[in-house]
């Protein structure tokens, strides 16, 4: 760690550095420091947005933090600021959040999660900020945000030769999710999906967008929620959706219990049962794997063709537990 930047922190904050320790992250642009300090252990972040928008962040924390959502702290400076401004850089400290990373094998850590992620969407749909920055305003039209997706990985699989076999089979496999896309949209445009806004919009809901296993840790205490760098007003839907796609293996006795566990903390009606179901639908994994082939430019790359060629095979063995999955939760979305 920086020197510079320890002396930093101990200066703005209450607090004595004894030790510095990097965090594996998952993202090279990330800088994560476990800090052992003479205020116990802490963590130490840094944010790669706007300032407006790290201010409404860990404000978002705080006041979760305040209602007892399952959050770390975020912790002021001396002067009462909730980060830490050096030179362009901008950070903020935390509690450390002790625990392992959350398995979705694990049912009673299901439950745990669960519970914590509807307690946070409960005790966020009452917080009021008129005040957002750009980029963290009310991402309300989820239809419109599935189709750009669908429509933006569509335009990439098309930038693929045809002359190149490789090529061939990899836009032979897309053909799959964008057809798995299109089912998800026609089954969103028979919501009244205005309705849900108007109703998501009086509630001021916010939603962490992240909820992955990196970002859910399981302790003695309890769940833990971190990392809530991409939060922003939307849909609780589409957080819980991401939640059930992404950490649970497609496992229906996982997903059963997931789902109950929230429906007790956190009732929802029966039209944002069915469009968390629509944001399941759609193809996230395949979406995911061709937005990172396309940032890393990899179109000339033969290495990186082979790489996501053979990601898309592994994503299509799952794909008869992800089919299993979305028609177990369709028929029975009116009794759980």
């Amino acid at each position: 760690m920086d020197p510079s930047l320890l002396k930093q922190v101990e200066k703005m904050y209450h607090l004595q550095v004894v030790s510095a320790q990097p965090v594996d992250s998952l993202y090279k642009t990330e800088a994560i420091y476990k800090l052992h300090t003479s205020e116990g252990v802490k963590a130490l972040k840094e944010f790669h947005f706007s300032e407006d928008e790290l201010r409404f962040v860990t404000s978002i924390m705080l006041s979760l933090y305040k209602a007892g959502a399952d959050v770390v702290r975020p912790i002021r400076t001396k002067d009462r600021e909730l980060y830490l401004k050096v030179g362009k850089r901008l950070l903020y400290l935390t509690d450390w959040a002790p625990g392992s990373r959350f398995d979705g094998a694990v049912l009673d850590d299901v439950d745990q999660v669960s519970k914590s992620i509807a307690n946070m969407h409960l005790l966020a749909s009452d917080f009021q900020f008129h005040k957002l920055p750009y980029r963290r305003r009310y991402q309300l039209n989820l239809l419109v945000d599935s189709e750009k997706r669908l429509h933006n990985f569509t335009r990439s699989i098309r930038k693929l030769s045809v002359d190149d076999p490789l090529a061939r089979e990899l836009t032979r496999h897309a053909s799959i999710y964008i057809e798995q896309g299109e089912r998800a949209l026609a089954a969103m445009k028979q919501l009244p999906l205005q309705l849900i806004a108007e109703e998501e919009i009086r509630g001021g809901q916010i939603i962490h967008r992240d909820l992955t296993c990196p970002n859910l840790l399981i302790s003695t205490a309890g769940a833990w929620i971190l990392d809530f760098d991409l939060c922003t007003y939307g849909s609780c839907s589409s957080d819980l959706a991401t939640f059930m796609a992404n950490t649970l293996g497609w496992s229906i006795p996982a997903g059963t219990r997931a789902w109950r566990s929230y429906l007790e903390v956190h009732p929802l009606s029966i039209y944002n049962k069915r469009l968390t179901i629509c944001q399941m639908m759609l193809p996230r994994e395949a979406w995911e794997l061709v937005r990172k082939y396309d940032v890393q430019d990899n179109k000339t790359n033969r290495s990186g063709l082979d790489q996501l060629l053979e990601r898309f095979h592994a994503l299509l063995n799952t794909q008869a537990q992800k089919e299993n999955f979305l028609a177990h939760f369709c028929e029975q979305t009116d009794d759980l």
